[in-house]
């Protein structure tokens, strides 16, 4: 068996082509399920499939499963089969695929794949509103997923500090995602700016100053915690952890009210610092925010009015008032 990955993510579809030549005949029959790593002989398999060809079908195993294994409805001669699969919205640990191949009279047992690392990213939103922030844009999509949104931030609070993980499309070689704080929100100067900075393979965080608009990001001292990234195609997602309070004088604190800033774009070619438009190129939107409902705030539909036609832009802001957000549940 081979798949088209060597991790599986939450949201996406994964590719297992599972080809069999037993002394150069085909096959008559297979079972194929995932399993978890370590799992116990009596658990049910993990993950459904979403696709599967006309000479299988799917079955459920387990309390509230969906459709967790395929089988060969017939016993006509096969030489392959080719079927999705998605991973489950826990994070599960590493699984793999196992299946019990028969041809005649004989049966194949222990056929697995290598065990697939279970990927952190698209991460989950079960908790957004819960004792999670949550904020998503999408230019295309009505009600983006993680995985199809053009930005998505997710803020945890801890006892000192907040987990910020952050994902965007970057179609450039050099790009940059991001998120402000500023108390100004008309000119949306003295903004504290943690960054996710992509540079060719290199992706690192960064924590920036910037007065004003007119002016460039000033780099500032790295007290950002970087915790873990990825590159899916053109999204680009990181993790890191940002001390509410920092001993810079100009530095937001994360205790207090503050306007929310959602930041992507490009690179400069001069220092590698985030690139952003002029006021009147910047789009904004200010909502009640709530620990105890989701934001989906789309900038797009009769909820986002002010956040329309923004295709053209290099960079899409978006403000949110916000009151102690970030403040320890």
């Amino acid at each position: 068996m081979v798949t088209d990955a060597i991790t599986a993510r939450r949201l996406p579809n994964l590719c297992l082509i599972h080809q069999v030549i037993i002394d150069g005949a085909n096959f008559n029959g297979i079972i194929i399920m995932a399993r978890k790593l370590g799992a116990e002989l009596n658990e049910p398999p993990v993950g459904h499939f979403t696709l599967v060809p006309p000479s299988l079908v799917t079955y459920g195993c387990g309390r509230r499963s969906g459709p967790n294994i395929a089988a060969s409805k017939d016993t006509k001669d096969k030489s392959s089969v080719e079927v999705k699969w998605k991973a489950p919205s826990e994070d599960i640990g590493p699984i793999y695929f196992k299946a019990t191949v028969v041809r005649s009279k004989y049966y194949w047992n222990d056929t697995f794949t290598p065990p697939i690392v279970f990927n952190h990213f698209p991460p989950s939103m079960a908790k957004c509103g819960v004792d999670q922030f949550c904020y998503r844009y999408s230019g295309k999509h009505s009600d983006c997923t993680p995985d199809t949104c053009d930005y998505i931030l997710i803020a945890h609070s801890g006892q000192n500090d907040v987990e910020f993980t952050i994902g965007a499309k970057l179609d450039t070689p050099a790009g940059y995602s991001g998120v402000g704080f500023t108390s100004d929100m008309n000119k949306l100067s003295h903004m504290d700016i943690c960054a996710c900075r992509k540079n060719g393979t290199v992706i690192d965080p960064a924590h920036y100053f910037l007065e004003d608009l007119s002016q460039t990001p000033v780099k500032q001292n790295e007290f950002l915690i970087d915790e873990q990234f990825d590159v899916d195609g053109s999204t680009v997602w990181c993790q890191f952890r940002r001390p509410k309070r920092l001993p810079e004088r100009d530095a937001a604190d994360l205790n207090q009210y503050q306007y929310l800033v959602f930041l992507w774009g490009p690179l400069s070619d001069n220092d590698g610092s985030p690139v952003l438009g002029s006021m009147k190129n910047l789009q904004s939107l200010v909502e009640p925010w709530s620990r105890n409902r989701i934001e989906t705030i789309m900038c797009q539909g009769s909820g986002a009015r002010a956040c329309a036609n923004v295709a053209s832009l290099t960079l899409m802001v978006c403000l949110l008032l916000i009151g102690h957000l970030l403040s320890s549940s």
